[in-house]
């Protein structure tokens, strides 16, 4: 068994929006743009939401499963102006566009993640003199991802 860091691991944006869900085919027929300087891609994935009601006839509460999310992981990304990937997320994270992208998460052992969402930003957290100057987009995903296994 092996375990992988994300060294080497890339980030890419579809610039045609996507707004409708994608089955894996959708995904692999469109054309990605790699967005350079990735520091971090925070948390994605499905979480939802425990409902409980609490019955007089019971001394534990009832639950069942309520709406899911499928994550809003900040993007942070040392800023390059000349690059097209992080130009286009400038482009998909303006307060006034509402249209969906498809992402693309490929790890280095070829296990990729599809993901679609919206974009938010980017801010700028600023810092003291030796902290990077960075980007922290956010994505708003409206589709689980899609895992899509190395080929063994």
């Amino acid at each position: 068994m092996s375990v992988y860091s994300h060294a080497g691991d890339q980030f890419a944006i579809s610039t045609t929006a996507q707004n409708a869900d994608l089955d894996q085919s959708g995904f692999e027929a469109l054309t990605y743009t790699n967005v350079a300087n990735i520091g971090s891609l925070g948390e994605y994935g499905i979480s939802t939401n425990a409902l409980t009601y609490d019955t007089w006839n019971t001394v534990v509460d009832q639950k069942a499963k309520g709406r899911s999310n499928a994550g809003d992981p900040p993007l942070e990304v040392a800023r390059l102006d000349s690059d097209a990937g992080q130009q286009a997320m400038i482009v998909a994270g303006a307060p006034n566009y509402y249209d969906a992208h498809a992402y693309k998460v490929t790890k280095q052992d070829g296990h990729i993640d599809y993901l679609r969402g919206l974009v938010g930003g980017p801010v700028s957290p600023s810092g003291r003199n030796e902290d990077f100057d960075i980007h922290v987009f956010t994505l708003m995903l409206v589709q689980a991802p899609l895992p899509v296994l190395a080929s063994v």
